[in-house]
């Protein structure tokens, strides 16, 4: 934070370095009938607070342009000698230096009269680094004139910084995430000059930070903290809000008004405390699990045969009537028409529920088919896996007229996994022949394997919050990463022997997964590849299967092997 400072009294020149200094450039003449002109100047170094208190100099500057007119306003007219470059350097004539600082003055001879002088600061590339201020004063007669001024750094451009013990994460080109949005976040917002040095202190622009959405509550810190600013998120959906980053410099100073735009994504923070819900129903095996377009959660009972709800305080309800016997449920979804849509894995249908309960079932094309995983895709339509030889993807509308495309699907893919994609796709996982699948709406298929280890099985997958996909790898204990050019990275669980099955995008900003062997874990993994597991709360041998998001902040999961919906948080 940077400053430039021209200062003050003869007294004062004499205590620096212990005596007075050689002047720096002044004009040149017979002293009889000149008196003189003092300007002081400190430099700080090293970013010592204590010394930029409260007008201090870019760290950058090395040099000074000066130029002293008369007849100004109007016909000005420089005195000889000037406009003059005054180095201000620790090795300068009339400077000195200490562990904290660097003091220069500047000596003009100058005859009695009015006066206008110009000071900017410059870098070692002659990068301007203050305003070219002009400041007009009287040199008198048998007195000591002391100049007293501030130059006002020229901003180039403008910056957020977060408070140091602030959550965000990220940066101003990218954007910043924030995990715990639970709390007020503090930042600054500062002006930077050509050197990229932050300019504060009197004189310094006057700064705003504003938000078009109303997803962030911010908060003005006020005169006594200019630069300060609080978040406070009012919606944690983990979409991007824009904040705008305004600077407005002195009028004087004659740079213009800048403004950044940042984004800051919201998350909530979860601790990975557990709590479980036993399902009514004895033996339910829970499979699938969705988030519902009531506020609530919606499972598949793979062995009670029946739908569940959960409230987010854990209040429970199954529906049966109208599920076809040893229906094999396996995936939900939320569909566009506001409803759930599931899949019938033994009897090949896919079923619809409204919230009130009700029932609807429209089979595939081709028989045992045995669908396994659904999506609500970009093109308004729900989109399943057919996990059978047969190697197919099918689409139904909401009014169930079903399609099937296997064209590019290599035999025997016994797909399981399926999601929609950041860029207007599905993808999917095809474990039988160890391949990530991509399909367009209009039924093109491409399949991806480099990068994936050898019998990996790929399983669950998701869209990530960094614009790629990240997938299960059942049998090599990895969670993958696939960008949507099909470029793969792979990370392993901590636990090995993990089997990862499903996997969603967490509201933290991170992805959360199911370790479905004995090891009985919630695996989280950070779009940078940390990897943290959670066990303390499961029961035993409870095979978390699938998982997702919830509507209350929390991650919801089911247990096949002991009949709990589970609940992070």
């Amino acid at each position: 934070m940077k400053r430039l400072l021209g200062l003050v009294a003869v007294t004062l020149l004499a205590a620096c370095g212990g005596g007075a200094h050689n002047p720096l450039p002044s004009t040149p003449a017979s002293t009889a009938a000149k008196e003189r002109v003092t300007i002081k100047i400190d430099v700080p170094k090293n970013g010592n607070a204590a010394t930029r208190t409260p007008q201090y100099v870019s760290q950058a500057t090395t040099q000074m342009v000066v130029n002293v007119q008369t007849g100004c306003p109007g016909n000005c007219v420089s005195v000889s000698g000037y406009p003059t470059t005054a180095a201000l350097t620790p090795t300068s004539g009339g400077c000195t230096s200490t562990l904290a600082n660097t003091f220069c003055q500047l000596s003009l001879s100058l005859a009695p009269g009015n006066y206008t002088v110009t000071l900017t600061a410059q870098d070692a590339s002659n990068t301007v680094l203050s305003a070219a201020h002009s400041i007009p004063f009287t040199v008198l007669a048998g007195t000591n004139n002391v100049l007293s001024l501030t130059l006002g750094g020229i901003p180039t451009s403008v910056v957020l910084v977060p408070n140091a013990a602030s959550a965000l994460s990220g940066n101003n080109a990218s954007g910043y995430t924030l995990s715990n949005c639970e709390s007020p976040q503090n930042v600054s917002v500062l002006a930077t000059d050509a050197d990229g040095n932050y300019i504060l202190g009197p004189g310094a622009p006057s700064v705003s930070l504003t938000s078009s959405s109303g997803n962030v509550l911010i908060t003005d810190a006020g005169s006594a903290a200019p630069n300060a600013f609080s978040l406070n998120c009012l919606a944690v959906n983990g979409v991007p809000t824009p904040l705008t980053a305004t600077v407005i410099p002195a009028a004087a100073s004659g740079a213009t008004t800048l403004t950044a735009n940042v984004s800051l994504t919201p998350f909530h923070s979860i601790a990975g405390t557990v709590s479980e819900f036993s399902v009514p129903t004895g033996a339910a095996n829970p499979t699938g699990i969705a988030a519902g377009p009531d506020g609530a959660l919606w499972f598949t009972e793979n062995g009670g045969n029946k739908i569940g709800r959960i409230t987010t305080t854990g209040t429970l309800t199954e529906f049966s009537t109208g599920i076809t016997a040893n229906a094999g449920l396996q995936g939900i979804t939320a569909g566009p028409d506001g409803a759930l849509w599931f899949a019938e894995s033994n009897i090949s249908r896919i079923g619809r529920i409204t919230t009130t309960g009700t029932v609807t079932e429209f089979s595939t094309i081709t028989t045992n088919a045995a669908p396994e995983s659904i999506i609500t895709g970009p093109d308004g339509a729900l989109w399943f896996i057919e996990s059978s030889s047969a190697s197919k993807i099918g689409r139904i509308t909401t009014t169930g007229t079903v399609t099937e495309f296997s064209t590019g699907i290599t035999a025997n893919a016994l797909s399981f996994g399926i999601t929609a994609g950041p860029d207007g796709t599905l993808w999917f996982t095809e474990p039988g022949v160890n391949k990530i699948g991509r399909i367009t709406t209009t039924g093109t298929v491409t399949e991806f394997s480099t990068g994936i280890t050898a019998n990996a099985a790929p399983t669950g997958i998701t869209a990530g919050p960094d614009g790629a996909l990240w997938f299960t790898e059942n049998s090599a204990n990895k969670i993958g990463r696939i960008t949507t050019t099909g470029t793969v990275t792979e990370f392993s669980t901590i636990t090995a022997n993990a089997l990862p099955l499903g996997i969603t995008a967490g509201p933290d900003g991170a992805l959360w997964f199911t370790e479905s062997s004995s090891a009985n874990k919630i695996g989280r993994i950070t779009t940078t590849g940390t990897v943290t597991e959670f066990s303390t709360g499961i029961t035993a041998n409870a095979a978390p299967f699938g998982i997702t998001a919830g509507p209350d902040g929390a991650l919801w999961f089911t247990e096949f092997g002991t009949g709990k919906i589970g609940q992070v948080q």
